[in-house]
């Protein structure tokens, strides 16, 4: 697995697009952008979806997760309601499926200090 941080793609004019987190393994790529405050209700904004959609779309991302700090707790993966395509190597249509979940991770361990796992906790979420 290869894990780039803050990668940037130019998007309109001098703006960019950065996530937090890029994890590549084989032919499939994993995008985690971090908050740092958790979400007021029991979805993401508007805003952070369609950020996380984006994306997807400019690094051919299967999944996206939106990490915040929190309860570990499970949910799934949810499509975007989008027919998506990439090209491949000789500019070939393939359908995307890209998908995105919210997931939260505990940054506080039992004994009050940083959690040395939140890594491996973070990862297991985009399985």
């Amino acid at each position: 697995m290869v894990v780039s941080g803050q990668e940037s793609k130019s998007f309109w004019s001098s703006n960019s697009l950065r996530p937090d987190v890029v994890l590549r393994q084989g032919y499939k790529t994993y995008i985690i952008d971090t908050k740092w405050k958790r979400p007021q209700k029991s979805s993401a904004s508007v805003g952070d979806l369609k950020q996380m959609y984006a994306y997807c779309r400019f690094w051919d991302a299967e999944r996206a997760l939106l990490l915040y700090p929190g309860q570990a707790y499970e949910n799934k993966f949810r499509s975007y309601l989008t027919d998506d395509y990439s090209k491949d190597t000789e500019d070939v249509p393939n359908l995307i499926d890209h998908q995105c979940k919210m997931g939260f991770v505990s940054v506080i361990n039992e004994k009050n200090e940083l959690d040395s796992t939140i890594g491996e906790n973070s990862l297991k979420l985009l399985e």
